[in-house]
Parts: C-alpha cells; sequence; structure tokens
C-alpha cells in the first residue's frame, strides 16, 4: 500500500467500529464477509458504516462527501478487496486494527494516545528530510500550555493556520468544555454551548491531504466531527469564512494557535502575519523554531509588531521533539491588533528546565517521565505570562527576565536574563590550561608516534618545557600587577567588529581529502583537542585559512586560539583577525578569546548557531585603558598565567624524572 492508503485505511477502521449508541451498531469484525459481490465487499461494508457514522454525526453535507470521496478510492481498490487464501488484505489489515488498538480506542480516548497513534502514522507517509521539521506533531502537553497561553475559553474562537493532526484545536476545545462546564449550570445551556464550541468556535486549515484526514479523524475520536477542518493552502485560498455552516460570514477568531511548517518564509512567520492581520482581538501563542526571533525572519516581525504586541518569549528544551526534529524552539505570545511601543515590557522565560526527562528509546515503555514538577512548571510559565515576577516559584531569576526589545529590530525577540560577561581570573586561567594541555598532549602524541621510541616521554616533556618560550617560571613586575589588578580594572564593551576582521572559514569537506597524513590543521566545531580532527595534507592552498586567530565553531560555539594555519570542515566556523597588528599574538588573543567566549556563549549554541551576520550586531567585554582595549593587560594576564600553569607541570614532570633515575 501507499504511504496514504496505510493512513486512509486506519482512519477509515477505527471510524467504522465507533458507532453511535441507539443509532449505528459498531462495525465488528465477523461483518466482514471477504465476499466477492458487488456491493458486499469488505470495502464497501466499511463504507456504507462510514457514511452512516457521519450522517448521525450531522456532518455538513459537503464535508461529509469530502470524507467519503478520499476513503473511497482506498476502501474500494481491487487489490485491497482480492481475496486470498479465503479473506481479504483489507480484512487482515481491519481485524488486527481493532484487535490491538480497539481496547484503547473504544475506552474512552485520551490526547495522549492519538498522539502516539499520530505520530507512528506520520512516520509513514514517507516525507522527505527536508520536510521532517514541517509535520513535527505537537506534544499534548505543549498544545495545552499554548492554549492557556492564548487564553482561551468558553467564549473564544479558535482558529489554527497549520492544522497538521489538529492537536492544538483538540486541545482548545477541551479547554473550552471544561471552562463551559465549570460556569454553565443549566444542562439544556451547557448543551447549546457545547454543540456550538464544536461547530463553531474552532476552525483550521490543512494544505496536505493525508494530514488534513488525520486532523478529521482526530476531531472525531475527540467527540467532535462538525468543527471548521478545511482542506485549503491558508496563505492563498483562505478569506477567512467559515467553511461550514456559517459560509458567508467571517469566523470572529479572538485566539490563534500555531505550530508552522519551519521551511515556510520567515520560518513560519509568514503564517502568524496572515492570521494575525485577518483578527479583530484576543491573543496568539506559536511555538517555533527559535531563528525566527533572532535574524531568520526580521521584516516579518517587523510588520507583526508595528499591528500588534509581543508579550512574551519563552525558551522551550532542545529536545522538546526529540525523535523528529533537533531545532530549537521558542514560544512567542502576542496581543491582537495593539501596536508594540518601545516601552512595552517583555517576559523573556527561560524554560529548557520543564520538568520533563525525554529519551527515544523504541523499546522504552514511558519515554517522558515527569521528574522535576513538570506540570507546576507549566501552570507558572501560564501565570507569569499573564501576571509577571510574583508567580516565579519552581523557576529562578535567572530564568525569568523582564525586558524591552526595539520594534524596528524584528531579531531580538530570544533575550535571556543579563549575563555577566566580565571575566574572571579562573576564566583566564581556565582558556591558559586548556590550550598547554592539548599543547603538551600533541607533544606526547607526537613524541610517542616516533617508530622505537621507549614508552616513558618525561625525558622529551622535560626537554619541551626547558626549550619553551617560557624558560623563567618568576613572573615580571607587569604580569603580577595584571593579576593583582583584574579585579578592579575596568571593562567596557566593545562591538566584535570594531575589533576583529571577522571572515568565514573555507569549507573542505571530510570526502574531499585524500591524504590524511599531513601536518596542517583540520579543524571543526569541537571543544576536544582545541577543535583538531587531525593533520592532513591539501594541494589547493585556496581552502587554507590563514593561523594567529580566534577560531569559533559556529554550529556549537566553542572557541579556540589556532597559531597555524589550517583547514576547516565548515564554512559557518569563523576567523576572527586582531585588527590592532601589533598585538596579534597568542597571549592576546588567548586572552580575547576568554572575553569573546564570556561575551557570547549565553547567545549561541546548537539550533542557535552564530554567523557571519550575527556576529555583526554583537559586543566583547574588554579590560579599558584610555577609551580603548587594554591589550597589553591581557598579554601580561596570558603570560602569567601561563607561567603558573607549566610551572606546575615542571615541577610535575622534575618529581617524575627524578623517581625514574632513583
Amino acid at each position: 500500500m501507499s504511504e496514504n492508503d496505510r493512513v486512509y485505511l486506519v482512519a477509515s477502521s477505527i471510524i467504522a467500529t465507533l458507532g453511535v449508541p441507539g443509532k449505528v451498531k459498531p462495525l465488528e469484525k465477523e461483518d466482514l464477509k471477504s465476499s466477492p459481490e458487488s456491493g458486499e465487499t469488505d470495502g464497501e461494508i466499511i463504507l456504507r458504516k462510514i457514511k452512516a457514522f457521519l450522517t448521525e454525526k450531522a456532518l455538513p453535507e459537503t464535508k461529509k462527501e469530502l470524507i467519503i470521496r478520499t476513503l473511497q478510492n482506498t476502501l474500494t481498490s481491487d487489490n485491497l478487496n482480492k481475496i486470498t487464501a479465503g479473506e481479504t488484505q483489507l480484512k487482515r489489515v481491519f481485524n488486527k486494527i481493532v484487535d490491538d488498538l480497539g481496547r484503547y480506542y473504544k475506552i474512552g480516548l485520551t490526547t495522549d494516545f492519538t498522539g502516539k497513534l499520530f505520530n507512528e502514522m506520520y512516520g509513514w507517509l514517507g516525507f522527505s528530510q527536508d520536510k521532517l521539521n514541517d509535520v513535527v506533531l505537537t506534544p499534548s502537553y505543549v498544545a495545552k500550555l499554548l492554549v492557556k497561553l492564548a487564553r482561551v475559553d468558553r467564549n473564544s474562537y479558535v482558529w489554527d493556520f497549520a492544522t497538521g493532526s489538529a492537536g492544538l484545536l483538540v486541545a482548545a476545545m477541551n479547554e473550552m468544555l471544561i471552562d463551559a462546564k465549570n460556569h454553565i449550570t443549566s444542562p439544556d445551556e451547557l448543551a447549546r454551548k457545547e454543540a456550538a464550541i464544536r461547530a463553531e468556535q474552532l476552525l483550521g486549515l490543512e494544505v496536505l491531504p493525508s494530514i488534513y484526514m488525520l486532523a478529521i479523524l482526530n476531531m472525531i475520536l475527540m467527540g467532535d466531527g462538525s468543527s471548521n477542518i478545511l482542506n485549503k493552502d491558508s496563505l492563498h485560498d483562505f478569506d477567512g469564512k467559515y467553511g461550514f455552516g456559517k459560509i458567508t460570514e467571517k469566523f470572529p477568531a479572538s485566539a490563534f494557535v500555531l505550530n508552522p511548517p519551519y521551511s515556510a518564509a520567515g520560518n513560519g512567520m509568514i503564517f502568524v502575519e496572515k492570521a494575525l492581520g485577518m483578527m479583530e482581538k484576543g491573543y496568539a501563542a506559536i511555538i517555533i523554531q527559535g531563528s525566527s526571533g533572532s535574524g531568520k525572519a526580521t521584516d516579518y516581525n517587523r510588520r507583526i509588531l508595528k499591528k500588534h504586541t509581543l508579550l512574551a518569549s519563552i525558551k522551550m528544551p532542545i529536545d522538546l521533539f526529540i525523535g523528529k526534529s533537533n531545532v530549537q524552539t521558542y514560544v512567542y505570545v502576542f496581543r491582537v491588533n495593539e501596536p508594540h511601543q518601545a516601552d512595552d515590557t517583555v517576559k523573556f522565560i527561560d524554560f529548557s528546565n520543564d520538568g520533563y526527562t525525554r529519551t527515544n528509546r523504541k523499546k522504552a515503555s514511558v519515554n517522558l517521565k515527569d521528574t522535576s514538577h513538570a506540570k507546576e512548571r507549566y501552570e507558572e510559565v501560564v501565570q507569569l505570562v499573564r501576571f509577571g515576577k510574583d508567580k516565579l516559584q519552581l523557576l529562578t531569576e535567572k530564568e525569568y527576565y523582564e525586558g524591552k526589545i526595539d520594534p524596528k529590530n524584528g531579531a531580538d525577540w530570544n533575550q535571556a536574563a543579563p549575563v555577566d560577561t566580565r571575566p574572571k581570573l579562573d576564566d583566564f586561567k581556565k582558556t591558559v590550561a586548556n590550550y598547554l594541555a592539548w599543547e603538551v598532549s600533541s607533544l606526547i602524541k607526537k613524541q610517542l608516534a616516533v617508530e622505537n621510541l621507549p614508552e616513558d616521554h618525561l625525558e622529551e616533556l622535560n626537554n619541551f618545557l626547558s626549550d619553551s618560550r617560557i624558560a623563567n617560571f618568576r613572573l615580571t613586575k607587569e604580569e603580577t600587577l595584571a593579576i593583582d589588578n583584574l579585579n578592579t580594572k575596568t571593562f567596557k564593551k566593545f562591538k566584535v567588529t570594531d575589533i576583529f576582521t571577522v571572515k568565514n572559514t573555507s569549507n573542505l569537506l571530510s570526502r574531499d581529502i585524500t591524504e590524511n597524513s599531513g601536518s596542517t590543521p583540520y579543524l571543526c566545531a569541537s571543544a576536544e583537542n582545541n577543535g583538531v580532527s587531525g593533520y592532513i595534507s591539501y594541494d589547493d592552498p585556496s581552502f587554507l585559512n590563514r593561523g594567529n586567530c580566534v577560531f569559533i565553531g559556529g554550529k556549537t560555539f566553542v572557541i579556540s586560539f589556532q597559531e597555524k594555519d589550517f583547514f576547516s570542515n565548515d564554512s559557518h566556523n569563523l576567523a576572527l583577525y586582531l585588527k590592532e597588528k601589533k598585538y596579534s599574538h597568542q597571549n592576546v588573543l588567548l586572552g580575547l578569546a576568554t572575553c569573546i567566549n564570556l561575551s557570547l556563549r549565553h547567545k549561541y549554541s546548537w539550533g542557535n548557531s552564530i554567523s557571519l551576520q550575527k556576529i555583526k550586531h554583537d559586543f566583547v567585554t574588554l579590560p579599558l585603558e584610555n577609551g580603548q582595549p587594554d591589550f597589553e593587560l591581557l598579554s601580561n594576564l596570558t603570560s602569567a598565567l601561563k607561567k603558573l600553569v607549566l610551572k606546575t607541570v615542571d615541577d610535575f614532570v622534575t618529581y617524575k624524572t627524578t623517581e625514574l633515575k632513583i
């Protein structure tokens, strides 16, 4: 069967077995006879049962016809109704579905079950790698979060412009029905309100037919078949009107929820601009790729802020869609039809720790565990967005920040609580120690690689220390002052591009390397081994990058000092060359690497990588002298720390060498 046929067959089998008490008898396994008689084939029997079910559910005629037309080709296909060994393939599949799934969906469905079911069926649809992020399902607890952030209640009119399997609309419907039960005491009035919620207060749009059918199935499974789920392109074919029922009336949307396809323009912000522009009032909550708020959707964001207010920006866990997608996502919350002012407060929440522990083990019975008050944390986020800092309980002040954005910027939506970017002595010492550890380790590996060299390399290491640039471990007056004055030194933020010339590295792919033995470092975005994955030879000099620079591994944001010319595995990596040539040497550049790391590490990570365009807007915190960066202090400080670190190594080597001689 084709991927779509699989989905349609599961949907058909489930709908046929639901039934309507006292009206439509659920289809049983024994009702399928595998007969070749026209009108009595297994597919035709299932189709009749579906028609009866949909009719009794009082679906709009056009919607019922669309569902039947979509399922009919699959159910009446010759291959599925061909009799082999006494029964059809259709009957075998139907029996399997009833046996394996029936006990779940017949005893009362939950969104957790349907989520698992649809995740499995999504896997059948064979989406290309480029589309996998576009069809990822929103977890039910995240759907509930979006609904609450959009302030959905019994009187809301909720729409979703990229409905998928309707998980967000199901969450909205549940919230609306609960609110109705909590506020309406009259049984008759409650029944009317519940019918209105299902038929008139929900609208979803899904352009992919197979996914649209999942949305229809989801709404039916969750007790509704009458809502306005439309198989339309929300960007080009939707005029804002109901698709069924009140087809001449505008849908009076007051709440918008969305998990858009990230491959769309602006990472999906094009859907946000379109939907909010068609609303007169209300709130919106969307979950979207984080880069949309940090540069990939600048023009869309600027236009949105001219008409609507950004209330909150919430950084979600990086593993939220584990096994399906590995992008960093954010939730953005808006107030509709109220232009964002420069003095408006935005609530920035780092929700990386949401209280859940996730795994992606296929054989595990549970891949999501509440390990730190997850439900309470999600409710706290809702309260924080609504009422502010006074609601802080489980989250810390480092995870909650109230700040401002520039409505004319459009790339400053992903802020965090202010970070102390002033480096301390331990920060400089860590950089120096890591670099020297790599140098010593490289020397040892090189020495051990020499044929017939004894395993004991202490003498060679001793020679390295003796012949190194630092033969005298005593600190100079300038070096001592650099350490003593660091804590009282004035620091200032400088634009990175005022201090450095920044370039993307040339990209030499590993598959293009023909000679794996050589003397030129081959760098990658790794924190291990100073970023050096190996040493190679390559004939084309155009791929060689000049050394004596600060190297930034773009995708993972790791920083190192590179003394020698090098090759790089990715053009996203950056090389920073100091403009002050006089100070462009190892001691200063190691100090600058520390400063850059402290200044930018909170901004960038996997899923939100640094780039040549982004770093043009970044600042680095540097020691100040006469209004300019104090490169002399950085030079003396690094020199002093080298001596202190190598003195420790020297003492160890001297001791071990003496011990061996004894």
